[in-house]
């Protein structure tokens, strides 16, 4: 009896971890299809800033923002470009 018990345990656990190990690999076929998405950085402010206030170095960080987000071209400085 015991031993039947050991045995239907001991196949459980198999299909559970064959389970798992399925799983493991069908998210790692999905991450690898996850499409890069280019970003650009942009500067932000970290405050509600009230207009014509000189901003100090604290005020602002940078963000990482989707490039085809931005309507500014970095590498060519142009402003109102769809990229």
């Amino acid at each position: 009896m015991a031993q039947n018990y050991i045995s239907a345990y001991q196949q459980e656990l198999a299909r559970e971890r064959q389970a798992a190990a399925a799983a493991l690999e069908a998210a790692a076929a999905e991450n690898a299809a996850i499409e890069v998405i280019p970003t650009v950085g942009v500067i932000v402010s970290n405050r509600t800033l009230k207009y014509g206030e000189r901003l100090a170095e604290d005020d602002v960080r940078v963000v990482d923002w989707c490039r085809k987000a931005c309507n500014f071209d970095p590498l060519s400085g142009e402003i109102g470009v769809q990229i």
